[in-house]
């Protein structure tokens, strides 16, 4: 009786233990996820601003209100 009860309360804390690794991983991947999209809108902005002549910013810059 007791070593039934020992092992189900062994399975459980296991169990939570499991819960517990699995919720930091996705948290972790979570913010990564966050800081590569980030950066990958960061290098896009880079690459669109690389591209477009220095006529047309200036334009913009006027457009806009700079």
């Amino acid at each position: 009786m007791i070593k039934s009860l020992f092992q189900i309360l062994v399975s459980i804390i296991m169990l939570n233990l499991l819960i517990a690794i699995i919720n930091e991983s996705y948290d972790r991947i979570r913010d990564f996820e966050k800081f590569q999209l980030l950066r990958n809108q960061a290098t896009m902005i880079a690459e669109v601003e690389a591209l477009t002549p220095g006529w047309l910013l200036r334009l913009g810059d006027d457009w806009v209100g700079e």
